[in-house]
């Protein structure tokens, strides 16, 4: 049996009483709240304000958690977030995906790493990637024939890092 709670907001400033819900609609493809505040940009204490304005109305289900105990957690309901009207939702201000997604390649992170960092498609990133090696991270790349050639010199490596271990064991060792 599925239990749900509604939140029955009578005052600002008192918080919230549950109550049981009436009918448990089928929440499968409702999100969290962590979810809901990645997908539209805002703050965890912006969709609270939001609930107590009652903008947003969740309900609290039962759900299992990466340990396997099922734990209460609000989630909402998807036809009310796209109805959320623009004006109340916060994007990130232009430019700071790509800022963002600059500074992941510049730390050596792979397009899979960069979309579940920023929550981006696939295919923006690797747009953002391409904008990227113009600008001048191509300059910070090993290309192919170059790998196999540092290869040849201090053996087989994974990444930049491992190369710089091999480097320095080979420098103490000399």
């Amino acid at each position: 049996m599925v239990t749900a709670f509604m939140p029955d907001v009578k005052h600002r400033r008192t918080r919230p009483q549950k109550k049981l819900a009436k009918e448990v609609p089928n929440t499968t493809g409702w999100y969290t709240r962590n979810q809901v505040s990645d997908m539209l940009g805002m703050s965890l204490a912006t969709i609270a304000t939001y609930e107590r304005r009652g903008i947003l109305h969740p309900l609290q289900v039962l759900r299992v958690d990466a340990r396997g105990m099922e734990r209460p957690t609000f989630v909402y309901d998807p036809q009310e977030l796209a109805s959320i009207p623009p004006n109340l939702r916060r994007t990130r201000p232009p430019g700071e995906t790509c800022a963002r997604c600059f500074e992941l390649l510049d730390q050596g992170k792979t397009v899979r790493e960069i979309v579940i960092e920023l929550r981006e498609s696939s295919e923006l990133v690797i747009e953002l990637r391409e904008k990227w090696y113009d600008a001048g991270g191509a300059d910070r790349v090993i290309t192919p024939y170059a790998w196999e050639q540092i290869e040849k010199i201090v053996g087989p490596f994974g990444s930049i890092a491992e190369l710089l271990e091999l480097l320095a064991s080979k420098l103490k060792a000399a």
